[in-house]
C-alpha cells in the first residue's frame, strides 16, 4: 500500500476539519474580498490549480479575479494596479520561493494578502494580512492528495459565504459520504488505472477544467507518462489532430448526459474513452452541487493515478526530479 492511497483516504477527514476550523473565522476574509477592486488568487503547481477553482468561485458570485501562477506574479504586472488590491496565495508548505516573493511584492505595493496553507509556522502564514490554516495534517507522499482537497476545502468554505448558504453543514455530510463511495470502488479504478494508454488526455468545462489540469499533472508527476488536459470544447481547436488510438481521454463530462457530437469524435479516433459525471458515465454521480462534482472527480483521478504508477511498477510517493517545497 503506498503512503500516497493512504493520504487520499484521508481526505473527508481534511475536508471536514478545514471548513470547520475556519467556518467562523471566513468572515472578515469574505468582507475584504468583496471590498476588493480586484483579487489576484496564485499558486504553483497543484496549489495554481487550486487557484482556478477559486476563481471560478469568485467569479460566479460576481467578484472581480484573476488566477495566474506565483512566478507570472511580478512587478510589472502589479505596478500600475490601483484601487484595492488583494492577493490569495496557495502554498501547501507557506514556504516556496515563488509563495514568498508573491507575499512580499504585495506587501511593498500595500495589497492585502490572504495566505492560504498547511503550515501554520510558515513565512507565509505568519505574514499574511489574513492567514487560512488548511487542515490536512502532515503530508508525505511528494504527490500532493490530501492537501489539495483542504484547499478546494476552503474555495468551497468561501462560496458558501458569499451566497449566505445555510446549508453547509448538510451539504459537507453528503460530500463526505459521496468521497467515501468512491472508496468502495477501489478494486475497479484499479483494474480500470491497466488499461490506460502512455498517453493521455483530460478534458473538463468550468471548475471541472482544474481538475482536469491536476489529473494532467498528478499523471505526470506519479507516471511520467504524456498527458496534455484541456477545456473541452477547446480540444478541437487543434490539439485534436494529435489525437490516436494509442491515447485515452479522461472526460469529466457536464450535464446529464455527455454531448453527444464530442463523444461520436472521441470515440472515432481515441483509444479509449473514461467518463467522469451524470448519466452514462464509467464515474456515474448523479449530483448538482458543484463542489461534489470537483470532489469525486478529484479523489477518482488521484486513485488512478496512484494505481497507475503501481501497475507500472513505479513509486508514487517518491516521483524522481520533484522535492515537496520547491526553492530557488
Amino acid at each position: 500500500m503506498t503512503v500516497m492511497y493512504e493520504e487520499i483516504q484521508e481526505e473527508p477527514e481534511a475536508i471536514r476539519k478545514t471548513i470547520n476550523e475556519n467556518a467562523d473565522k471566513i468572515k472578515k476574509v469574505i468582507d475584504q474580498i468583496k471590498n476588493s477592486s480586484l483579487v489576484f488568487i496564485t499558486g504553483s503547481g497543484t496549489s495554481y490549480n487550486a487557484a482556478l477553482i477559486l476563481n471560478y468561485t469568485l467569479l460566479e458570485n460576481g467578484i472581480r479575479s484573476v488566477a495566474m501562477t506565483s512566478s507570472e506574479y511580478t512587478e510589472n504586472i502589479v505596478r500600475n494596479m490601483k484601487g484595492t488590491i488583494t492577493n490569495i496565495i496557495f502554498s501547501q508548505s507557506g514556504e516556496s520561493s515563488d509563495a514568498i516573493s508573491n507575499l512580499k511584492l504585495s506587501k511593498k505595493y500595500g495589497f492585502t494578502v490572504i495566505g492560504i496553507t498547511n503550515e501554520k509556522e510558515s513565512q507565509l502564514f505568519m505574514e499574511s494580512d489574513h492567514p487560512i490554516l488548511t487542515h490536512a495534517g502532515k503530508e508525505k507522499s511528494i504527490a500532493a492528495t490530501k492537501s489539495h482537497a483542504a484547499q478546494v476545502a476552503v474555495s468551497m468554505l468561501m462560496d458558501y459565504s458569499l451566497r449566505n448558504d445555510k446549508k453547509l453543514v448538510e451539504d459537507l455530510d453528503h460530500l463526505c459520504s459521496g468521497i467515501e463511495k468512491i472508496f468502495s470502488l477501489t478494486e475497479q479504478i484499479r483494474l480500470l488505472s491497466s488499461e490506460i494508454h502512455n498517453k493521455v488526455v483530460f478534458l473538463g468545462s468550468e471548475k471541472s477544467y482544474p481538475v482536469a489540469l491536476e489529473g494532467g499533472l498528478k499523471f505526470k508527476e506519479t507516471t511520467g507518462l504524456i498527458t496534455e488536459s484541456y477545456p473541452t470544447r477547446e480540444y478541437f481547436h487543434g490539439p485534436i489532430h494529435r489525437l490516436d488510438r494509442e491515447t485515452t481521454i479522461i472526460w469529466l463530462t457536464e450535464g446529464s448526459l455527455p454531448n453527444k457530437k464530442i463523444m461520436e469524435k472521441l470515440e472515432e479516433l481515441s483509444g479509449e474513452i473514461i467518463t467522469i459525471g451524470n448519466g452514462e458515465a464509467v464515474l456515474k454521480f448523479n449530483e448538482e452541487k458543484p463542489f461534489q462534482k470537483v470532489f469525486n472527480s478529484l479523489v477518482f483521478i488521484q486513485l488512478l493515478a496512484n494505481f497507475k504508477a503501481v501497475s507500472m511498477g513505479l513509486d508514487p510517493d517518491h516521483p524522481s526530479n520533484l522535492n515537496k517545497v520547491v526553492r530557488w
